[in-house]
């Protein structure tokens, strides 16, 4: 995760870039500089209200509850997709959920041998999944998109469901 991570910092995401697709078919496209795309008209976007956005891996890991536990990175678009009726960024930190018009888009992404175990711990609510969940398949990556707001019950669990995963990790060499 650190070279990743190192990566990043530099401008590259050859590591973790390509095609990423959930078992339904919407997919989202990660470039090698870090834009994330998604398929236009499907009902499914970023926090941002976006099917395209500029990701980044923050700077502080203290911060990231994922890399802390070893089991992933959250990446993050610019802080002003936060907008709220007082502005936008660091304008909406302390307003109240009612005043927000959109999120800044966030993205987890897990790396290929992700311990399942630790999964269901830091992500499902006390460590229990909900009802009919389907651990997800960690013989390769996947992304996540979470909700960060509102009512999220099981939407969040990485599930076999609810993850993207890479589909053609050949694709990377193609992506110069």
């Amino acid at each position: 995760m650190d070279d990743i991570v190192r990566a990043a910092v530099d401008g590259s995401y050859r590591s973790i870039s390509g095609m990423y697709c959930r078992l339904d078919g919407v997919c989202w496209f990660m470039h090698t500089y870090g834009s994330i795309v998604g398929q236009v008209g499907v009902n499914d976007p970023l926090q941002s209200g976006n099917v395209t956005d500029s990701l980044t891996i923050g700077g502080d890991k203290n911060q990231d509850f994922l890399y802390r536990h070893g089991i992933g990175l959250t990446l993050t678009g610019p802080e002003d997709e936060a907008t709220c009726m007082q502005g936008s960024g660091s304008d909406c930190d302390d307003v109240p959920r009612s005043d927000m018009l959109s999120y800044q888009a966030v993205v987890w992404y897990f790396p290929k041998g992700v311990d399942s175990d630790a999964l269901r711990r830091y992500l499902c609510l006390d460590g229990q999944c909900s009802v009919g969940f389907v651990q997800p398949d960690t013989s390769r990556p996947f992304l996540l998109v979470p909700y960060t707001h509102g009512a999220v019950g099981s939407a969040n669990e990485p599930s076999d469901w609810n993850v993207y995963y890479l589909q053609d990790e050949i694709i990377n060499d193609k992506l110069g």
